[in-house]
């Protein structure tokens, strides 16, 4: 993957109750940024959509569904009761943010046996 530029956000996570707040930092891709990275976007990559306000890291998630060059992200709509699956680029469109986050899950090499 190319290299981009980040945004680091500082943030303090404070909105679920009966747990401390916590000062913690947060670094995204801006939102701008997101369309020189597209075309490496793979299916099953983990999308995680950063806030704007500041007590909040994250406000959404998805999965990433590529079908040759359309990407599009499968994620829960409260709008439309369920799950959907959208065009990456409209969701970018309609929802203000701070950035993206994009992880690629890896296979699992080895497995440890847990005992109880």
């Amino acid at each position: 993957m190319p290299a981009v530029a980040t945004l680091s956000k500082e943030r303090v996570l404070n909105v679920v109750p009966g747990l401390d707040p916590l000062r913690t930092r947060v670094k995204c891709i801006p939102k701008a940024g997101l369309q020189r990275l597209e075309r490496f976007l793979q299916s099953g990559d983990l999308i995680f959509f950063a806030s704007t306000r500041k007590n909040l890291d994250m406000f959404h998630a998805g999965i990433i569904v590529r079908d040759g060059k359309k990407v599009s992200m499968r994620h829960a709509s409260r709008s439309q009761g369920g799950v959907v699956e959208q065009e990456l680029s409209e969701f970018l469109k309609t929802n203000r943010m701070a950035g993206v986050v994009v992880v690629r899950p890896q296979p699992v090499t080895r497995c440890v046996a847990l005992s109880t």
